[in-house]
């Protein structure tokens, strides 16, 4: 008889947990159509595309557009500003976000305003933050006017090789926000206890840092560094929006180049760009997920 009541349960619990997975697949079916539909088959049709000659006699060449494109200097220059501008944002992006999760957790006083004012650069629109900062940075702009008027010269911000950290600034804002709100989450989902004990062992506050919080929060931490990394290469609008198609060289980037592939209708180059673009953003997926498995090994 009990038997029979534990095997009816089992069946039971499994008809639920059948019924629970229809009930998510159906909810997820509309986002993973959309992500098929949308960038899983034009991924695909890219790297076949990547492969031919040309969008109208369709012969396969095999890897000749990708060696012509790495035989390209204006690429070569794109993808060096776009890995150099990544190692300078990317850090400090990650760096200075998680200082101010961690300062917030802390200060509570006055916090509202500095949390709004850094959190303003994820709500407004990019097209209308980068005006605002070539009316300020611009040859006759605000910031000149202030120079001038203490008796200094004006400056070609986004002229010269300046630029860089015009456009640098630019994205810290843009970006430091939103990690922040990343850091805060995983920082309020460590428990308390872990800081009870570390205090008790006495760990001053680097070895709680790097022994507690960094541990503890290592799933944000390479999601903010993946978001950060994917933001360094849509810089692209606001460089659009403040030098046009052509800026300086120094902030000549990799999608300014596809950009100027589109315009010359030139998709076997632009499919091939896009599939390097996409690789080289996977490498830091790829490591994540292979660091994770050789810890649970």
């Amino acid at each position: 008889m009990r038997e029979g009541v534990t095997g009816i349960k089992k069946v039971g619990k499994m008809t639920i947990r059948k019924r629970e997975t229809l009930t998510a697949w159906l909810l997820l079916f509309p986002a993973l159509a959309g992500f098929l539909v949308f960038y899983i088959i034009p991924f695909l049709e890219s790297i076949w595309y990547s492969l031919l000659s040309d969008m109208f006699s369709r012969r396969f060449v095999g890897l000749d557009n990708y060696a012509r494109l790495f035989g390209n200097p204006t690429f070569l220059d794109g993808m060096a500003n776009t890995f150099l501008f990544n190692l300078m944002g990317v850090p400090l992006s990650t760096g200075i976000a998680l200082f101010l999760a961690l300062a917030f957790k802390r200060v509570t006083n006055g916090a509202t305003f500095f949390k709004t004012a850094i959190l303003a650069g994820i709500v407004l629109p990019a097209s209308s933050v980068s005006v605002v900062w070539n009316i300020f940075f611009a040859k006759t702009g605000v910031l000149n006017g202030i120079i001038v008027s203490l008796g200094g010269e004006a400056i070609n911000w986004l002229g010269t090789s300046r630029v860089r950290f015009v456009v640098l600034l630019l994205y810290l804002w843009r970006n430091i926000g939103y990690n922040m709100v990343i850091f805060t989450a995983g920082l309020a989902a460590i428990p308390r206890e872990y800081y009870e004990i570390a205090r008790i062992e006495g760990a001053d506050t680097w070895h709680t840092l790097r022994y507690v919080t960094l541990p503890c929060i290592k799933e944000s931490l390479f999601f903010v560094l993946l978001m950060s990394i994917m933001g360094g290469f849509k810089v692209f609008r606001e460089v659009y929006a403040i030098c046009g198609a052509y800026p300086h060289e120094s902030i000549y980037m990799l999608q300014n180049f596809m950009n100027n592939l589109f315009s010359r209708l030139d998709y076997q180059s632009l499919c091939t760009s896009a599939v390097i673009t996409v690789l080289i953003i996977l490498i830091p997926v790829w490591l994540y997920i292979r660091s994770g498995k050789e810890e649970h090994q």
